[in-house]
């Protein structure tokens, strides 16, 4: 199995849509709204199309990665730009095989590339953190809806400059 990696294109769009509803159904609850939060994603200035990523085995294309802009906002009202990991599917049959891996590896180096200071997620620590992130709290950087299943986690690219920054997360509200 050759897993190959490509930036999405238009055409890509309903295919990674239905990744997002097979690889969330009843995940986390019942149903799922993956699919339609990467659908109206798209629509908003927020998206990053550079950071729209899919994997394909052949011409099946079997997961996806996208990526939009958030911020952190300060105590004092100062916002800073971030970037948001997510959502990210791979199709059940799929998963396991290190395509997640392959995806989030190469994004976040072109994130980094891109010259972003740092990139946010909510997931699995034990998965994220073999890619640099930590949980946000040791930046004191909170969700702004701490109701999610998965804590915040944050990946600091510049090394230092999340250190001044504290407060909360937030993200386009789509």
């Amino acid at each position: 199995m050759e897993i190959k990696l490509r930036l999405e294109s238009e055409k890509d769009h309903n295919v990674t849509e239905n990744i997002m509803r097979e690889s969330f159904w009843n995940h986390n609850q019942p149903g799922c709204d993956e699919h339609f939060i990467l659908h109206q994603l798209r629509l908003t200035s927020s998206f990053i199309p550079e950071l729209s990523w899919v994997a394909e085995s052949g011409d099946q294309i079997v997961g996806s990665i996208v990526y939009s802009k958030g911020e952190v906002t300060n105590y004092n009202s100062e916002k800073f730009e971030i970037l948001f990991l997510g959502p990210m599917g791979v199709l059940p049959e799929w998963k396991n095989q290190g395509i997640e891996e392959k995806l989030v590896d190469q994004t976040l180096k072109l994130a980094a590339e891109m010259r972003f200071s740092a990139v946010a997620a909510f997931g699995d620590l034990e998965f994220f953190s073999r890619f640099g992130f930590v949980n946000s709290n040791q930046y004191k950087i909170r969700a702004a809806d701490d109701k999610k299943s998965h804590p915040l986690l944050i990946k600091d690219f510049s090394s230092d400059k999340l250190e001044k920054i504290s407060g909360r997360f937030s993200l386009n509200p789509v």
